[in-house]
């Protein structure tokens, strides 16, 4: 009736059995996944989109990226240090990184400190290669390409030469 009239029906309580079942006939049903994947465009896609652009970091990806670094040999200190700058960033970004709070956060940390910039971008990419590379290459190169700063030294004379031009 609602793909008649359409309109989606009133909102109903329901449970994660029910999203189960909806799920587990989307895979065996090749005509309820179509139709499934249209309403879910139709009514959530802005959503969909969005959420697939934004990585949730987890204190267990904080615990993996720490035991990532271990295997690989680096020092104690590099690791602080990276953490340090790693947990600065998550904080002023609520632990959620997309593209454009990434691109925004490291702007405005240009702005202030180029060098807490360079460093900022260069641990957030460490986080990303040794977490969410293996987990989804697509997320990652946005994140990845979203943290491309550039370094301290390049800004200070291009605006060397602009002042003296």
């Amino acid at each position: 009736m609602a793909k008649l009239l359409g309109q989606v029906p009133e909102v109903e309580p329901a449970s994660v059995n029910d999203i189960i079942r909806v799920i587990v006939r989307a895979r065996a049903d090749p005509e309820f996944r179509d139709l499934l994947l249209s309403y879910m465009d139709r009514y959530l896609g802005d959503y969909i989109r969005s959420a697939g652009r934004q990585w949730v970091v987890s204190k267990e990806d904080i615990e993996a990226f720490i035991k990532a670094k271990k295997l690989r040999g680096v020092s104690e200190k590099t690791l602080n240090d990276e953490l340090r700058y790693i947990q600065r960033a998550l904080a002023e970004l609520n632990w959620v990184l997309s593209p454009d709070s990434i691109r925004e956060y490291l702007a405005e940390l240009m702005e202030e400190s180029p060098h807490v910039a360079r460093h900022t971008a260069v641990s957030l990419k460490s986080l990303l290669k040794e977490v969410l590379q293996p987990r989804d290459p697509g997320l990652f190169a946005m994140l990845y390409h979203a943290s491309r700063q550039l370094s301290p030294g390049t800004t200070t004379r291009q605006n060397y030469q602009a002042t003296t031009n």
